[in-house]
């Protein structure tokens, strides 16, 4: 495994840990920040008819959507830590 790739992970896992304890406030923030940080997009629902129609986080190699910013974080969260367990799953095997 390439080193950076072992960063990349470990960066992830705590930010999708980090997340899961903070209010639907502080994750859309947090979330921001994180994209600006690693070099993600974060993009909110529109607010005019013409969308978008849906929020989305990408960040870290991981995408989430959702009907609103914390359903698309939720679903980020989520992904994050079943990449993690498939690459520890791939790694015992």
């Amino acid at each position: 495994m390439h080193p950076l790739t072992g960063h990349i992970r470990r960066t992830r896992l705590d930010l999708a840990i980090e997340l899961e304890c903070m209010t639907a406030e502080q994750r859309s923030v947090a979330m921001r920040e994180a994209c600006i940080d690693h070099g993600g997009c974060f993009t909110p629902v529109g607010r005019s008819n013409w969308g978008p129609h849906f929020a989305e986080a990408s960040c870290l190699g991981v995408y989430g959507a959702g009907a609103t910013e914390a359903e698309a974080i939720r679903q980020w969260i989520k992904a994050a830590k079943r990449m993690e367990v498939a690459t520890q799953m791939e790694s015992a095997a």
